[in-house]
């Protein structure tokens, strides 16, 4: 029998019919405030794994303006300096970054998405974040901000179906 025939080369939805992926048909509103509401849940779940002076998410999807969140007791110049401290970071390729935010130290993560970015920047109350509370601040920040990024992918024209992603893939080191 011929690699044709056995489907060899051909995508494996030319083998196993799929069903239409429902994720083309989500709006780019609901995406934007289910991405807006989630992170307003981190902003919840990073107050209580420690105590949080100021946090705040810059979100910025492919072909979109950037949209701003943020939370704690500032006036508006820490808003301001907050909003250009996250600017700043997102443009910074290092995933990871200290800097200053109001006058105060303050940890940057960035993370990356297939069509968008953001980052968070959160400062401590008091002092810096001590072992196992860096560790869980770092890990909320980047697991709500990867979510955020799952998000807009979803239904992104061109998006690949990811139950079929590498199938069509022959020969060579299939990653």
């Amino acid at each position: 029998m011929s690699d044709a025939r056995r489907g060899l080369g051909r995508g494996l939805a030319s083998i196993i019919p799929l069903a239409p992926v429902a994720a083309a048909s989500v709006d780019t509103e609901s995406i934007e405030s289910t991405v807006e509401r989630l992170v307003r849940l981190g902003f919840d779940l990073l107050e209580s794994v420690a105590p949080v002076a100021l946090c705040g998410y810059l979100h910025r999807a492919d072909g979109a303006g950037p949209r701003l969140a943020a939370r704690g007791a500032v006036d508006a110049e820490d808003l301001f300096d907050l909003a250009r401290s996250l600017s700043d970071a997102l443009d910074d390729p290092r995933a990871r970054s200290v800097l200053i935010v109001g006058g105060r130290p303050a940890i940057s993560l960035r993370t990356e998405g297939p069509r968008s970015h953001g980052v968070h920047v959160v400062v401590p109350a008091e002092g810096w974040f001590e072992g196992p509370a860096l560790v869980l601040a770092e890990a909320v920040c980047r697991s709500i901000g990867e979510a955020c990024h799952l998000l807009e992918s979803q239904g992104a024209p061109g998006a690949e179906d990811p139950r079929t992603r590498g199938a069509g893939r022959t020969g060579g080191d299939a990653r």
